[in-house]
């Protein structure tokens, strides 16, 4: 049985997860109509654990990765599992959008609290 899961976020049933993991970084959530429809959910033993959502350009072949949250109350591995799956997923979903040579997909990461922090060379690409 595998113990991660992705899946496409409903924001009907998600927004409050993701809001509570907002709050628990002391930042202000963005409202509900402010993100984008699509985005990514990952799940650890079927619990929310990050996500991310992604804009998709219209007219081009471009997409915006953005607003990823991670629960910090979970363990460092889990978070790091799950947030690798989780951006791998962001391609997943471009495939499926059609996006096949897509010229890009922004993203950023980085670190303000927490022990996720990526610093080294070497490991960044292990990231990717």
């Amino acid at each position: 049985m595998q113990k991660i899961k992705t899946r496409l976020w409903n924001l009907d049933n998600d927004y409050s997860t993701i809001k509570n993991w907002w709050k628990e970084y002391d930042w202000t959530s963005p409202p509900k109509d402010c993100l984008p429809p699509d985005g990514i959910i990952v799940e650890y033993e079927n619990k929310p654990v990050c996500c991310t959502g992604i804009y998709f350009a219209i007219g081009c072949k471009f997409a915006y990765m953005e607003w990823v949250l991670v629960d910090k109350n979970q363990n460092s591995k889990v978070r790091y599992d799950c947030l690798k799956e989780c951006i791998n997923s962001v391609f997943k979903l471009a495939e499926l959008k059609d996006l096949e040579g897509c010229c890009g997909i922004k993203l950023f990461a980085g670190s303000s609290t927490g022990n996720l922090l990526v610093a080294d060379e070497k490991d960044i690409d292990k990231v990717f």
